[in-house]
């Protein structure tokens, strides 16, 4: 290959001339030779090593880094530690891909405050003591901290018996349990709650919906849609169900 200008250099290596002003400034790359009119020619090596920075600088490694990667006469050690940190942030990217999939499914499948019909198989409850409660929210916080945890959260059932306004915390079990919800289909709403008073009046309008035939003395099924409530942030999603006819 022919000698090459910096503007030719940073065409082919995808680089700016300010990217490659920096690297002459630190030493990162040094040019095969200076004209007498002060211009920096370049050659072959100058562009893989070019490529070879690029590259380092795509998988997070810094300047002092690659700037020992380029001198070290046996590389290989740091590479291989390199490998081992991308395999770890491509599992890490592979479970937020997961994360980013499974939100996008449930605002596409759960609208806010429209009413949607869902098949529920039998589920069974345990009840929850308050400091139970308290640690189960505890939990849940920090594993919405770890985004890997998502897919593996279980919020608490409240259930609200017909006639009541109380209502009960429950954990659901795979076990049978004194207290179940029965399978059927479920009139479902997804709603944004900022206030109490928010929940009991959707509540009440999802009872008397007049397109509803429920079972008669429904029970309320309330719980925290999660995926939801991270996506519309300005407000905690809530799922009411009733069992229907």
């Amino acid at each position: 290959m022919s000698e090459l200008s910096s503007g030719n250099l940073c065409q082919l290596a995808g680089i700016t001339k300010a990217t490659l002003r920096h690297y002459l400034d630190i030493g990162l790359i040094t040019p095969t030779r200076q004209t007498p009119a002060g211009y920096r020619k370049f050659d072959q090596h100058q562009l893989y090593q070019l490529y070879y920075i690029r590259f380092l600088r795509q998988i997070g490694c810094d300047l002092p880094t690659i700037q020992h990667l380029l001198v070290s006469p046996d590389a290989t050690p740091e590479l291989r530690q390199l490998q081992t940190q991308v395999a770890a942030q491509i599992t890490q990217l592979q479970v937020t891909q997961q994360n980013l999939t499974a939100l996008l499914t449930a605002q596409q499948s759960t609208p806010l405050n429209q009413l949607t019909f869902a098949n529920r198989p039998q589920r069974f409850l345990t009840a929850l003591t308050p400091t139970a409660v308290a640690q189960h929210d505890v939990h849940t916080a920090q594993a919405l901290a770890d985004q890997g945890k998502l897919s593996r959260l279980h919020p608490i059932i409240y259930r609200q018996q017909a006639g009541h306004t109380t209502t009960i915390p429950y954990q659901q079990v795979t076990h049978p349990t004194a207290v179940d919800l029965p399978a059927g289909t479920y009139a479902v709403q997804a709603v944004p709650i900022t206030s109490e008073a928010d929940l009991v009046a959707a509540a009440t309008a999802l009872r008397k919906d007049p397109l509803c035939q429920f079972v008669p003395q429904p029970d309320l099924i309330i719980y925290e849609n999660l995926n939801l409530s991270l996506v519309y942030s300005q407000a905690v999603v809530y799922n009411l169900e009733v069992r229907l006819k």
